[in-house]
């Protein structure tokens, strides 16, 4: 089914969560600490609060975070990389603030 096509909230996706009890991360996803925020690298993309806009993820490990971010009912950071053409940006590669 293409991605467009489902409802991302819809309760089939995106299991209840339950305060207090353990989340168990799908196999390659390390287990995150209650107040981590996950980060999701941006190219070209620049956001502002209050700004809604749709977003295309096009790397595995975006996606990856996109849906463990659904699943655990957690808050994502959109984050501005350096330089576009990176493939796998790591910390150094995203800007600071903004």
């Amino acid at each position: 089914m293409p991605l467009e096509d489902r409802d991302l909230r819809s309760s089939d996706s995106v299991p209840p969560s339950v305060p207090g009890t353990a989340e168990i991360p799908p196999a390659g996803v390390p287990a995150l600490p209650e107040d981590a925020l996950i980060l999701i690298p941006t190219r070209n993309l620049v956001l502002f609060p209050g700004t809604v806009l749709p977003i295309t993820l096009g790397r595995q490990r975006s996606v990856v975070a996109a849906q463990t971010a659904m699943r655990l009912n957690r808050t994502v950071g959109l984050v501005l990389q350096r330089d576009a053409g990176i493939d796998d940006p790591i910390p150094v590669d995203l800007h600071r603030t903004g």
